[in-house]
């Protein structure tokens, strides 16, 4: 199903942007927040955005007038019953939050997806004690939300992938990049790398090496150069390569800092209540004219940065994406649309059995496992539904293509799929069973693009091997060496 309606729980500095990037991009928003004075900042932020959007991104001048016809701002989540997907957005509090999903639980509807935007909450501990805890994943934005096209996607270690994929498709349709973290660590990606960072910054501090101004001096003018345009691992290979940066580190990792207790500057302004430039006490200190100076800077800078990056490296929408798939790496998109690569199923007989004879490779017997767990179990549609039966469909052709790639090492030896079929475990009425095999065939498109234009068979049959409601068989055609 695709979505169209969302809900924000909160509107904060960052539930308002993330708001009014939804509502830039068409979507129908369900905006939840407590007093009517809050409700009143998020409108103006959201109006304040959008505007900026049409300024400085080229987004049509009709916003102004139809973001507020998509906009519902309430006062209790008893309203959230019309939403696809759900984003929260509420403080870092894990009682707040479960709160919170209590009361969603209640309302939505047990399949729509429950994103929690937290930067350091684990997500298998969020989703521990739900109802639905296949549907709940963290989804990390970054300030200003409809500037920035960070994302980071995280799967907790009951995520389903039918809310993974979701979440991508929802992100991408949002003008981000997401970053698809496949393992639930504390503070995810950017996180863990930024605090390294901070520690080292306050270790040298606390040294004597050099002031505050100096330091953020030779990060600025250094790291700024680069950050923009790569990564630490691309930034070590087009500066020497890992082994100059590996000698360098053998010497240097001893005299880093790696205490586990927090350092006493960072603890003196905890007790301080220092918030920087929301009450003017931070590392430095700021008049409200300066704090406000600083924040527009910074909105300027995020503008200039999203220029760069589309100059640099286009994003493609949807649409353009799905046509130039064939130029991408097929393992990295299987993966991308929520099937990730490790999660193979057990090995035997009903599940894997993959054989190569000169450059054809047969698949067979793969059955809808999520993991070592039989996911559709019954007969379409009196047992399990059409939609249900489809999505089944296409984690059997993930599992297939999963088994392939650990035969091959990489899917991208797949010269072309020469066919797919599907048997449904049908009732004996069925005759639709090629939708339900639908969920198959577009999944293999979409990862191997026009050589995925296969031919397809759908069966429809009286029984299957443990019951399950599909199976899905391959032939592929393997590049030569």
């Amino acid at each position: 199903m695709k979505t169209k309606t969302v809900g924000v729980v909160g509107l904060g500095l960052l539930g308002r942007g993330i708001a009014a990037c939804l509502l830039a991009h068409g979507f129908k928003v369900i905006g939840y927040t407590r007093g009517d004075a809050s409700h009143e900042e998020a409108r103006l932020y959201i109006q304040r955005a959008i505007g900026d959007l049409i300024e400085r991104a080229g987004f049509s001048p009709s916003l102004r007038e139809s973001w507020p016809l998509n906009y519902v701002p309430v006062h209790t989540l008893d309203s959230f019953g019309p939403c696809d997907f759900v984003i929260e957005s509420v403080i870092e509090d894990l009682a707040v939050k479960e709160q919170v999903f209590d009361e969603l639980e209640s309302v939505v509807r047990p399949e729509v997806p429950i994103a929690s935007n937290t930067s350091s909450l684990p997500i298998s501990q969020l989703q521990s004690h739900r109802r639905h805890p296949g549907r709940f994943l963290g989804m990390h934005w970054a300030e200003p939300s409809h500037v920035t096209r960070f994302m980071e996607l995280i799967r907790g270690e009951q995520t389903g992938d039918a809310a993974f994929t979701a979440a991508t498709q929802l992100a991408r349709r949002l003008g981000k990049e997401p970053s698809l973290v496949q393992k639930d660590v504390p503070a995810f990606i950017v996180n863990r790398l930024g605090y390294a960072m901070y520690r080292e910054a306050i270790h040298i501090l606390e040294m004597g090496v050099a002031d505050m101004e100096t330091i953020d001096r030779a990060f600025r003018n250094a790291c700024g150069l680069w950050a923009t345009i790569c990564g630490p691992f691309r930034w070590i290979d087009i500066t020497g390569g890992p082994a100059v940066y590996g000698r360098a580190m053998q010497r240097l990792l001893p005299s880093l800092a790696n205490s586990t207790a927090l350092p006493a500057v960072l603890q003196k302004m905890i007790d301080e209540n220092a918030k920087g430039t929301i009450n003017g006490h931070g590392f430095y200190s700021y008049t409200r004219e300066e704090a406000e100076q600083w924040e527009a800077l910074f909105l300027k800078h995020a503008w200039k940065v999203r220029e760069l990056l589309n100059g640099y490296f286009p994003l493609t929408s949807p649409e353009e994406e799905r046509g130039t798939q064939s130029m991408q790496n097929p393992d990295n998109l299987l993966s991308d649309l929520g099937y990730p690569l490790e999660r193979i199923t057990p090995e035997g007989e009903l599940v894997e059995a993959v054989a190569v004879v000169r450059q054809i490779l047969y698949a067979s017997g793969q059955v809808a496992f999520d993991g070592d767990k039989l996911v559709s179990k019954g007969k379409v549609p009196s047992q399990v539904g059409l939609e249900a039966a489809t999505e089944a469909a296409a984690l059997c052709a993930a599992n297939v293509l999963r088994s392939v790639r650990k035969h091959l090492g990489s899917l991208d030896r797949v010269e072309r799929v020469v066919r797919v079929t599907g048997y449904v475990n049908a009732d004996p009425d069925f005759t639709d069973e090629h939708l339900v095999i639908n969920g198959a065939s577009q999944l293999v498109q979409k990862v191997f693009g026009e050589a995925g234009r296969h031919a397809r068979t759908s069966v429809g049959v009286a029984q299957l091997p443990l019951g399950s409601s599909v199976e899905v068989e391959m032939i592929l055609e393997i590049k030569a060496n």
